[in-house]
This record gives structure tokens, sequence and C-alpha cells, in this order.
């Protein structure tokens, strides 16, 4: 017998790969989440199989997923087989009843002997979860007509939200809560206060609080204490310290056994402290100190009382009682500042608020001091201020001073619900203030600018203010009255007569204000030039011309010229009164062709600058004449070296019938010659005229007029008769002996000796010019 074996292996899966994870989300106790997972079978045989949740031992004996085998629900639930190519379902049921942490397990397969993961399952239970941070409350022995607080924590571990609510129907008003109802958010921790209050003396007191809580089971917390008569006394202690500081007291504790004490005092009264424990070994002392902080003053009689109690192991117990005064505050600092008068001073308090709830402080100030009987001054702030608890806020207040002083405030902040405050000792020390502002003025020197300076009366009556300058070019009328509680504005006039930049004060002065210094900076620039002077005229001939200014001081002033070229001349000084137009005559006497340029400055130390341009144009010379001599006569020719260096003229006649004494002379600059004579012959007969040729000379001898004709140096001398006449040099000039004919006379033409003049007469005028005269 041929028997044949076949081995195949087991092909048993999901029929969807996105089945290998089963998430069923966080689900709330009582709710269900189903996921439906087909599975295949493709090996050749029929496959036995069984789903469970359960890790078998050979593969995690420790598995956590043994605490979920409750909320799982797998169908089927026994052993199946699946036929060769056969697709079965199977159904996932997570069925949460309590709260489970997000977990992740899986899902396994049993085939025979052998065990694998099939899909991985993902969820979570979310519910409420709360607990108490203790079950069990001792209060201990508390004296009747007292109170024993403790503290009881509630959490909230879960995701969901709640309402809570203590019952204390069998505490018959021994024990109270607070708070007594309310909401517990997921993850917050809310703090109860116990209070144990009992009335009568009664040993053993027990009592059970439940509190309910919504979608969760109560939790309850034991109560118990004992009510006992106060023992007297061992010792008081009396503390005496300014509210919101401290005072320290010490207890000696002597322990005379043998045992070591772990004391645990029993501290009452609102404002005492001391510590939770203290121990004290065989045969020590031991000082436990006791601090007294108040936070509320107390009145006359009314004292903060309290006691500390400690239990001794061997049942007796030690009573000190506690007795504090709490005396008013003391400032919280004293602040002494240094302010400028008519500047607002900018002062920060801090407002400390002791209580752990927040407190509103009323702000008062008040003026306890003060060197000057009325001084103007103003302190300003918010009448409240509002601080947190256990906080801190600064509170701003605004100083302003018009005058200069010493005041010391004391600067409140009082709780009006409970009377307590808080103040600040600040003294400020007024001094006079520097420079309130700066104002610019620019213009050009003796062109006004005004200024609208504001003067403002915060005062309930009617003020004068003084302003006073020190520069004498600003004006502004004073003194100025302002109504109460009104301004008015002063026109500043600045007119300025020296350019330049000036740093200058300006002070208001009033009696109930004081000074307002302000700084003045005012910039003078340079003014344009006056209008140009021009002259015209011909060389040898000065012409003059008035400059006119006007003088803006406030006084008479003495203003100096000055010219910065040769051929003008003025008057070194002029005089001009105030408020009045002064002059100067400017004389132009041109000493070469063409046009100069030069500048006329007018200065004074009062009335400023002036300057003047100066055009000169000067033509070549025009003869000047006629001069009219009798027969036998002289006259003096004026003539002038208008040059400006030593000169040597060369003087020319163009008739015989006048006769020079030299033909060249020498004078210096800017002078004239004197005695220089010009005559005519009396015994001449000839007539001359000019013609267009004004060197030549045209005449004819008349009868029984004998001329004697010498010539010398190329002039005509007369020996019959010495006629000496002064003649002083000008540029050109005709000259007519008197005659009934008008034409009888000469031409006289003079140069100076330099080579430019010397060759300009040469060309004009010939050897023989006195010669050719016609018969």
């Amino acid at each position: 017998m041929v028997v044949e074996f076949e081995a195949y292996s087991f092909l048993v899966f999901l029929v969807q790969p996105r089945h290998k994870l089963l998430s069923f989300g966080a689900l709330q106790v009582g709710h269900i989440a189903s996921k439906c997972v087909p599975i295949v079978n493709k090996s050749k045989a029929p496959v036995p199989m069984l789903l469970t949740v359960v890790d078998p031992p050979s593969v995690l004996p420790t598995s956590s997923a043994n605490k979920l085998t409750d909320v799982f629900h797998i169908t089927p639930k026994t052993p199946v087989v699946i036929q060769p190519n056969e697709t079965i379902s199977v159904t996932v049921k997570f069925k949460p009843n309590r709260r489970i942490k997000p977990f992740s397990e899986k899902l396994y397969m049993q085939i025979h002997e052998n065990v694998e993961p099939l899909c991985l399952m993902m969820g979570s239970c979310i519910g409420s979860e709360f607990q108490l941070d203790r079950k069990y409350l001792p209060f201990g022995m508390v004296v009747q007509g007292c109170q024993s607080s403790l503290k009881l924590l509630l959490s909230n571990t879960g995701e969901l939200g709640a309402r809570f609510c203590w019952s204390r129907d069998n505490c018959d008003n021994l024990f109270s809560i607070t708070p007594a109802s309310g909401y517990l958010s997921p993850g917050v921790t809310i703090t109860f206060i116990v209070d144990f209050h009992p009335i009568n003396l009664q040993q053993n007191i027990r009592c059970d609080m439940e509190c309910k809580l919504e979608n969760f089971k109560p939790l309850v917390v034991s109560l118990t204490g004992s009510c006992v008569s106060m023992p007297s006394p061992r010792e008081i202690l009396n503390f005496t310290a300014v509210v919101r500081q401290q005072d320290k007291k010490n207890i000696v504790l002597t322990n005379k056994s043998g045992e070591t004490w772990q004391l645990f005092p029993e501290m009452s009264g609102e404002y005492f402290l001391g510590q939770d424990t203290i121990q004290v070994v065989p045969h020590s002392v031991k000082l436990y100190e006791v601090t007294y902080t108040p936070l509320v003053m107390t009145e006359h009689d009314n004292k903060h009382m309290g006691s500390v109690f400690f239990r001794l192991p061997e049942g007796q117990g030690l009573l000190y009682s506690l007795v504090g005064t709490a005396e008013p505050p003391v400032a919280v600092a004293r602040i002494a500042k240094e302010v400028p008068s008519k500047t607002p001073h900018i002062e920060i308090l801090p407002v400390f608020n002791w209580l752990p709830v927040a407190q509103r402080f009323k702000v008062t100030t008040n003026l306890t001091k003060s060197e000057k009987f009325d001084p103007v001054f103003t302190l300003t702030g918010n009448d409240y201020i509002d601080v947190p608890g256990n906080s801190d806020r600064d509170h701003r207040l605004t100083f302003f001073s018009y005058k200069e002083c010493s005041l010391i405030f004391k600067v409140s902040f009082t709780n009006e619900d409970s009377g307590e405050y808080q103040f600040y000792d600040l003294a400020l020390r007024v001094f006079k203030c520097g420079s309130l502002d700066t104002f610019k003025l620019e213009t050009f020197v003796r062109k006004p600018i005004t200024y609208e300076l504001k003067l403002k009366n915060p005062l309930n009556s009617v003020v004068n203010f003084n302003i006073s300058c020190s520069a004498s070019d600003v004006q502004f009328p004073t003194p100025n009255s302002v109504p109460a509680k009104t301004m008015k504005y002063v026109t500043l006039e600045y007119l300025p007569l020296h350019p330049g930049e000036n740093h200058v004060r300006l002070d208001i002065h009033c009696s109930e204000l004081g000074v307002f210094p302000y700084e003045l900076v005012l910039n003078a620039v340079p003014a344009p030039k006056e209008k140009p002077l021009i002259f015209n005229t011909s060389l040898g001939i000065a012409v003059s011309l008035e400059a006119q200014f006007n003088n803006l001081a406030h006084t008479k002033a003495d203003f100096g010229c000055k010219v910065d070229h040769n051929d003008f001349h003025v008057d070194k000084s002029v005089l001009v009164a105030s408020a009045h137009t002064g002059s100067v005559e400017v004389t132009y006497e041109p000493s070469s062709l063409g046009s100069v340029h030069a500048l006329l400055t007018i200065t004074s130390t009062t009335g400023g600058e002036f300057i003047f341009p100066l055009i000169g144009k000067c033509t070549p010379p025009k003869p000047q004449g006629p001069i009219v001599l009798k027969p036998g006569t002289g006259t003096t020719i004026p003539f002038k070296n208008v040059f400006r260096e030593t000169k040597t003229f060369m003087l020319y006649l163009d008739c015989p019938s006048f006769v020079l004494k030299n033909n060249t002379e020498t004078i210096k600059s800017k002078k004239t010659k004197p005695d220089y004579p010009l005559v005519s012959d009396p015994f001449s007969s000839s007539l001359f005229s000019s013609t267009s040729d004004p060197l030549r000379c045209l005449g004819r001898e008349q009868e029984g007029i004998h001329i004697a004709d010498r010539r010398t140096n190329g002039f005509n001398l007369i020996e019959r008769e010495n006629y000496l006449i002064n003649m002083c040099v000008s540029i050109s000039g005709e000259i007519l002996p008197a005659s009934e004919d008008p034409r009888r006379g000469a031409r006289l033409l003079w140069t100076c000796s330099s080579a430019a003049c010397d060759r300009e007469m040469k060309s004009k005028v010939p050897l023989d010019l006195f010669q050719r005269c016609l018969g």
C-alpha cells in the first residue's frame, strides 16, 4: 500500500489590509463601537481557527490585555473551521463599562498550536474620575467657642467635568465646608476649607461628609475633633507693631522628660503666626517664635487676641495668650526732590496691596508744610487706584509750581471699606527754573519781524505781566493785564540794526506767578545794499550826490562815513537824530576815464550800517569858459592836479595876445597851483577867432600897434609890460579879452609831462602853434 502525503501551509489572512488597524476612538461608558473584519482561507485544506485578545502564555504571560477581555466581544466566540477559499466575517465589539486610558492591543488568531496576531486594536474610554487628597481630617482639641480650619483638596483626573455638592446632614452644624457646591472642570483641583466650630463641650466628635458628584460615585471624608474648655494661660505675650509690620516674641519650651517631644502648636488669632511643628529633644530648652503681623489697625481697647496651645505627650498642655496692638502706619517712604518751577514734574509712587484680594484705594493729597503763605501750585493724579491681590501698582502724580518754594505733602491711599491706608511724605523744593522755551527770530537788518507770545492766567483774579528783555532791538508792550482764567497774546517785534546772531533772555514778571524766563535766538542777516548812486561827469569836473538813510535807533547816532575809492569824497561823520533821515554828500572827482565802482559805508555803533554802491562814469574833458578879460588885464584860471601822484604839466596858448609866466608847472596830487599869471597884451590889435580846429588861432594886426615877438620855448612873452596874474591850473579853458569884437580871443591847452600826455599833445599841437597868426 502506498500512502502519499502532501504538506501545505496555512494561508489565512485579512481580505482588506486596512483592517490591520482597528481604531474604536474615545467612547464614553455604556457606548458601543463595532468593527466587521472579513478573513479568507487561501489554503488547500480546511483551517480550524480561534480568535482571542488574550495573549497565550507561550507568547506573553503578563500581558495587560487580560484586563480588557470584559470590554471586547468577538464573534464567533468558539473555534470555527474555514474551508479552502472561504471568507468569513469576524465582528469585534468594544463595550467599555469603566474609564480606560488609551490602549493599543492585538487581536490574535490561533490555528492548531500556532498563534499569530491578526490586527491591532486601539481605543479608549473617557469618563469622570475624582479623588480626595485625604479621607480623614482630624481637628484635635478645639476650645469652646473657637474655630479650627483645615484644607481639603478634590481633583478631577478624568476627561469630563461634573457638578459637585457636599452633604453634611449628620454634622449638627459642627462642621462647615466652603464652597459647598460648584462645578469642577477636567484637570482642575479645588481647595475646600473645612471649619470645626464646636459650641458645647464634647469629646470624640465624629462626622462623615459626603460629596455627591455628577455621573460618579459619592466621595466621603471623615471629620473628628473634640471641644474642650480653655485652660488658664501660662503667660500673656503682648505684641506692639505698626500695622503691616512685624513684632516677634519667643516662648520657652522646656523638656525635662527623657523622650523627644514632637509638638504641633495650635495657633489661634488671625495675625499671629508660628511654626507648624517643633521638636524638643530630652532635657533641653527650645525657643518657639511667635510673629505678630497685623494687617488692620486696632482701635482703643479692641486688641487683636490670639493664643497658642502646645499638646504635650504627657496629656498636659501649655496655653499662652497673645495680645496684639497695631499702631497706625508710618510713611512708606519719605521722598525729597528738587524740581524747577514752571516745569511739570512726574512723581511715581508704588501702591502696595497686602491682601490676597484686590483693593481699591482713594488717593488724597494734603499740604502739611509750606515756607510761603501763598504758593501757587498744582498736584494732580487719579482719584482712585485699583491694586490686584498681593501685588503693587504705580500711581502717577503731576506736580507744577509757578514760584520758588518748599512744600511737604502727605499722599495717602485709603481703603474706604476697611479704613486701612498707606501714605508717603513727599518733600519738594522748587528752585528757579531755566529757560522754559526758545524762540528763534530771523530777519534782515532793519526789517521787522513779529512773534505772538502767549500769557496765561490760571488764577481766579486779574494779574499783570511785565516783560523785560536784554536786547534793545526787541520791542513789546508792558505791562499786560490778563483777566482771570484766560489767556492773552502779546506781540514781540524784532527790528535789528546790526547783523549777527545773539542769544538773549526774555523774562515775564508776575508778582503772583513769579518769573517766566525764555531764550530768544535773534539772527539778523546783513541787509542788502542800498540803491546805488550813479555819477556822470567829465575828467576835471567834480559832481556831488546825496546818500540818504534813516536812523532807526532810539537815540541820536553819530554815523562814520567811509569810501573805498580815492575818486569819491565824503565827510568823515554825520550826526542824525533818532527816527530822522540823515544824508551824506558824496563828491565824485575822477582821476581817469571810464567807469569806477566803489562802496560807501555809513556805520554807527547804535544806528547800524548802510552800504551804498557808487558808480562813477568819467568822459574825456570838455572845454571850459569862456573867460572874459579886458585888454591889459589878467585873471586866474583854477587848475588842479586830479591825478593820484605828482605831475608836471606843460601849457600851450594858440594866440600871442595872451601871455603865460611859465610853460611848465609841477603840481602835487590833488593840489592846486597858486600865483599862476595869465595876461592879455593891451597893445595888440590882432583879431582871433576859433575855427573848427580848437588848437588853431586866427587873427590880424591892427594899424599903429607894434608887437614884439620873441619865441622862448614855444611861447610868446610880452616885454613892454610885465603883467603878472595868479593862475590856477584847470583842465581846459577858453580866454577871451574884453573887446567889441567877440571873435578876438585865444585858446589855452595844457598837458602833463608824462610820456602818455606828451605823445597826445604832440599829436595835436604843432611846434609852430603860436607863429601861425594871420595878418
